[in-house]
């Protein structure tokens, strides 16, 4: 069994606005290499209602943050579970 333990916390290391710290970590998630065989279960614990694309490039901009774009935290879950990953929300 392997867990990995991805704390968005760590993205304010990078310079990443806290508002935006959930998006990455889906958008991460999704650009990791998921082994078939594992169960894929990801707990997110957040305070905040998403925000919608155009919010994140708004927010991306304001900061200043590198390759600001619109993050879609609708279809990156979709594509989590499309790979069979299981989310839950705290």
């Amino acid at each position: 069994m392997k867990w990995y333990f991805i704390l968005a916390s760590n993205f304010n290391k990078i310079k990443i606005n806290q508002n935006l710290n959930y998006l990455k970590v889906l958008e991460t998630l999704n650009q990791q290499a998921w082994e078939e065989d594992h169960k894929k279960i990801v707990v997110m614990i957040g305070d905040q209602i998403p925000h919608t694309p155009e919010e994140t490039l708004s927010l991306m901009t304001l900061y200043n943050l590198p390759n600001p774009r619109k993050i879609n935290w609708e279809k990156e879950v979709l594509d989590l579970q499309a790979k069979g990953v299981r989310i839950h929300s705290v």
